[in-house]
């Protein structure tokens, strides 16, 4: 529960899926994981439009960030410092 609170805790959309991404990766203590929630649960759990979901994990993808398929992500070192596990 503390975790879903301190995600959504977030403005952006594009923070609440970054930190979302980055406790799973930790997690699963890799770079490339699979999620336990389909689209529309995701989009639930982060309290969000399933459409703007949608649209902003393709921005992110654009941009270099990150990497998908279905549940399966893979969070991208585009500054060789794994700066998105900071988050």
């Amino acid at each position: 529960m503390y975790h879903k609170l301190d995600i959504v805790s977030h403005k952006s959309l594009r923070d609440r899926i970054l930190h979302y991404l980055s406790l799973q990766a930790r997690k699963s203590n890799a770079l490339a994981f699979d999620i336990p929630f389909s689209g529309s649960d995701l989009a639930d759990y982060l309290n969000v439009d399933r459409s703007a979901l949608s649209r902003e994990l393709q921005r992110m993808a654009e941009d270099g960030l990150i990497r998908f398929t279905k549940n399966h992500f893979e969070l991208l070192d585009t500054d060789g410092g794994l700066a998105i596990l900071d988050f």
